[in-house]
């Protein structure tokens, strides 16, 4: 049995869950490539991936530790 925060593999996609750290390098602008060890485009991020998206998943994340891996994201 793989646990929660296991990347998720295929042959074409690596999906890992996200962390504290990354949103953190998310709110301050830098820092998320060295953290992923890959290279952001100029490009990133999406339309929806904005400031408010950011503060609440790291709202949500700071206030439970123990929330972790995938699923659909509801308010606390």
């Amino acid at each position: 049995m793989s646990s929660a925060e296991q990347p998720i593999e295929t042959p074409r996609l690596l999906l890992i869950s996200v962390t504290e750290a990354m949103l953190l390098a998310e709110k301050k602008g830098q820092g998320l490539g060295e953290l992923l060890g890959a290279v952001v485009p100029s490009s990133w991020s999406p339309a929806f991936w904005d400031q408010k998206a950011i503060d609440y998943l790291h709202e949500r994340v700071h206030r439970n530790p123990h929330y972790r891996g995938y699923g659909a994201a509801t308010s606390c």
